[in-house]
């Protein structure tokens, strides 16, 4: 038996003629921190690594666009210098680099308004479950495992991995507080119902094995 952690795969391998059960990533709630941490207002945020396939390219571009919010990057990887170059000269985009502790990042992204993953590829980013953990409202790239996750215009928003209609949802929820904090609210509620540790998939896993 094969496990996959998004439905797009788990098809794929069934495909192929292996059985397979998707069982999707989870989190532990109990890590999800009360406070906040906020340095710039709007705040705008994205975690995890610098590399191609995460599309920072494509969200740099689409701040070149918005000059009313702060985006910060959290995270290193082999595209930090190509990508602090494409940003040389927008002044709110802010590099922070990688914070030891995760308690901190998840601070980060429980203080910001707006969660973007820009990603080319996914499997099932724990970082977006995090982020609707912390009630925020996510726009995310229209691939496979994003689209596991999110429901366009329920929990959050799609995008195309383009800067142009990135840069349009990213205002479209900076406008709408109302609608921020509803996406955010129905996040938190699906994370709680399908994909938290402690209720159903660490009991599946159990199962299986």
């Amino acid at each position: 038996i094969l496990t996959a952690v998004s439905r797009s795969a788990a098809d794929y391998y069934r495909r192929l003629g292996f059985k397979t059960v998707y069982i999707p990533n989870a989190i532990d709630l109990s890590d999800i921190p009360s406070e906040g941490i906020r340095i710039y207002s709007p705040q705008v945020i994205y975690a995890g690594r610098l590399s191609k396939e995460k599309g920072l390219d494509v969200l740099i571009e689409s701040f070149k666009r918005i000059k009313n919010a702060h985006l910060i990057i959290i995270g290193r990887g082999p595209e930090e210098e190509k990508l602090k170059e494409l940003a040389r000269e927008v002044e709110n985009i802010h590099f922070l680099g990688f914070l030891e502790s995760r308690l901190y990042v998840l601070k980060y992204i429980k203080g910001s308004d707006i969660f973007v993953l820009p990603s080319r590829a996914e499997g099932l980013p724990t970082v977006i479950l995090e982020a609707m953990a912390c009630e925020l409202p996510v726009v995310a790239t229209r691939v496979p495992g994003n689209v596991d996750i999110i429901k366009d215009g329920e929990n959050g928003l799609l995008c195309e991995l383009d800067p142009y209609d990135m840069a349009n949802k990213i205002f479209q929820l900076m406008k709408d507080e109302k609608m921020r904090k509803t996406l955010g609210r129905r996040a938190r509620e699906l994370v709680e119902s399908r994909f938290s540790l402690k209720k159903g998939v660490q009991e599946e896993v159990e199962a299986i094995y």
